[in-house]
C-alpha cells in the first residue's frame, strides 16, 4: 500500500489540478468577394478570399489576416496596436469584431466580411471559417487523471 499512495496522491492532483495558460486556437477562412466599390480596388464578384485567424483563449492576442486571389491583401494584430477584437462562438468561429489599419476590417455574423479605406472604397466578402478541435484542458486535465487512478487500482489488484 506505501508503494501505491504515491501514485493514488499523483492521480488525485491531477484530477483536481485546472489549466493556468491560454489555449491558442488557429483556424482558417475561405470564400469569395461579393462586391467592391469606390474604384481604388476592382475584384470581380466570385474571386477567391482565403485567409487565417488566430487567438488564445484568454483573448490576449488576436491575428487577422486576408487573402485575395491568392495573394496577401491585409493583416492584423493586435501585437501591432491596429485595435483587433473579434468574438468568436461556441466552436471558435469568429463572429463579429473589427481592426483599423490601412484596410478597416468588419468581421459580421454569418461569414460576412468587409475592408474598407478612405472615401466609399470597400470590398465585400462571405467567407466559411473553419478551426481544429482544440482538447477542453480540463476535461483533458480530468481524463489523464481517471486514467492514473485505474493504473493505481490495476497494480494493487494485479499481484
Amino acid at each position: 500500500m506505501k508503494k501505491i499512495l504515491p501514485l493514488f496522491v499523483a492521480a488525485l492532483l491531477v484530477i483536481s489540478s485546472s489549466p493556468t495558460g491560454a489555449i491558442p486556437v488557429y483556424g482558417t477562412f475561405s470564400g469569395a468577394v461579393t462586391g467592391t466599390g469606390g474604384g481604388l480596388v476592382s475584384y470581380p464578384v466570385g474571386t477567391p478570399v482565403t485567409g487565417s485567424y488566430g487567438y488564445d483563449t484568454d483573448r490576449s492576442w488576436y491575428d487577422f489576416l486576408v487573402n485575395i486571389d491568392g495573394q496577401p491583401f491585409a493583416g492584423w494584430s493586435s501585437h501591432n496596436y491596429s485595435g483587433l477584437s473579434f468574438t468568436v462562438d461556441a466552436n471558435g468561429m469568429p463572429v463579429s469584431g473589427s481592426a483599423a489599419g490601412l484596410w478597416d476590417l468588419y468581421i459580421g455574423s454569418g461569414g460576412y466580411l468587409r475592408l474598407s479605406t478612405f472615401g466609399d472604397n470597400y470590398i465585400n466578402a462571405q467567407v466559411t471559417y473553419s478551426t481544429p478541435s482544440v482538447p477542453d484542458a480540463g476535461t483533458t486535465s480530468f481524463l489523464m487523471g481517471i486514467a492514473l487512478s485505474g493504473l493505481v487500482v490495476f497494480r494493487r489488484f494485479s499481484r
